[in-house]
């Protein structure tokens, strides 16, 4: 399976590249800023993404929000190391 990630965090994002290859994942991209999430999934047509929801440049919802490629079938998960506010 293909897969992109997308991770502000360059040393997260290298473990989680290492650990989805382990495991037999093909891992297409590895990015950093929301625009280029876009443009991974765009280019790529992963299988998987597994994304880090509050990314660079805003640190708001904009990797995860509205603005998706057509897919045929999206499932998410999210946790938090930041704190949440309301």
């Amino acid at each position: 399976m293909r897969a992109v990630i997308a991770e502000d965090s360059v040393l997260l994002r290298a473990g989680l590249v290492k650990v989805l290859e382990a495991v037999g994942y093909e891992v297409v991209a590895a990015v950093g800023e929301a625009e280029q999430l876009l443009a991974a999934v765009a280019e790529h047509h992963p299988d998987v993404v597994v994304t880090d929801v509050r990314m660079p440049p805003g640190y708001t919802d904009e990797g995860v929000s509205g603005r998706r490629p057509p897919c045929c079938c999206c499932r998410s998960t999210s946790r938090s190391a930041m704190p949440q506010t309301c």
